[in-house]
């Protein structure tokens, strides 16, 4: 399990990461802007980069923020996260999902691709949610 000023001191890392490398930007962006641009307030950003505390929802959001930017959230969660990608492989998944093993595969092959990685997610975000619910229960 993941200690919550870890978890944190990572979010605020993943803010001031994202000022200067993906909005290319001289200076962090607040917790204010942060958080219009994942539908949260200034208090919920805060509080959940110093301590790691705050509710489920406000950290899924964030979380999909993230996500939904390029970053791994296994980067974000894991404890030890020395191996692992600050950033998800999004084309090395596509470039799997829409390559069939074989020319005669029909078009199941693509949905059975796709239910699974739905599944997958699903998994993943119920295991987050008990996660943080063990941490801030």
């Amino acid at each position: 399990m993941i200690d919550p000023d870890v978890l944190g001191q990572r979010l605020l890392t993943l803010r001031k990461y994202y000022s200067k490398n993906v909005l290319n930007l001289d200076k962090d962006i607040s917790q204010t802007e942060l958080a219009q641009k994942c539908g949260l307030n200034q208090n919920k950003i805060h509080q959940l980069e110093f301590g790691g505390k705050g509710r489920i929802e406000s950290f899924i959001s964030l979380l999909n923020f993230y996500i939904s930017n390029g970053f791994n959230p296994l980067w974000i969660v894991t404890p030890d996260n020395g191996e692992i990608s600050l950033y998800t492989a999004i084309e090395e998944v596509t470039d799997e999902i829409m390559e069939p093993a074989d020319e005669d595969e029909s078009a199941n092959y693509y949905a059975d691709q796709i239910v699974e990685e739905e599944r997958k997610k699903t998994e993943f975000f119920e295991a987050m949610e008990a996660n943080f619910n063990r941490i801030f229960g």
